[in-house]
């Protein structure tokens, strides 16, 4: 008999690591589509009347996808960036989940998405404050 093989942290059954922040990290050896099923942290965000199920992604997902749309520096592609947020952040309603960005094209709608994005940031970052929601300090 040899030596037993070693098992992967993902495969042990062993609890989930988290940062200072409360958000569980991902080892890279952990695959993406295993810490989304798994660890991600999901919550219901309300956009003008609608209803989104938003779920986290890894840190190293989420800074490759930035960069990818050069939203740190460079020329900037918006619409892929939110295309991909939409299609990878979104669970519910299923067909923002599935079409992305094309789920409001259909309707021609363009105050929707750019409320979502920013609560779809906001949730990734829960230390950043919600800028689609309503002042405690009243109005203005």
């Amino acid at each position: 008999m040899g030596r037993r093989q070693r098992i992967p942290p993902y495969q042990r059954g062993t609890l989930p690591k988290y940062n200072r922040e409360g958000m569980v990290t991902c080892p890279p050896n952990i695959p993406e589509r295993w810490f989304r099923a798994k660890m991600a942290r999901r919550e219901t965000v309300n956009v003008l009347g609608v209803d989104y199920e938003l779920q986290s992604v890894t840190p190293q997902w989420y800074f490759e996808t930035n960069d990818k749309c050069g939203m740190t520096g460079g020329t900037r592609d918006t619409a892929r960036y939110m295309d991909i947020m939409f299609k990878n952040v979104v669970i519910s309603p299923p067909a923002v989940a599935a079409k992305g960005l094309k789920a409001f094209e259909e309707a021609e709608d363009i105050e929707t998405p750019e409320l979502l994005i920013r609560e779809i940031e906001r949730f990734l970052r829960p230390g950043k404050k919600s800028g689609s929601g309503e002042s405690k300090g009243g109005t203005k």
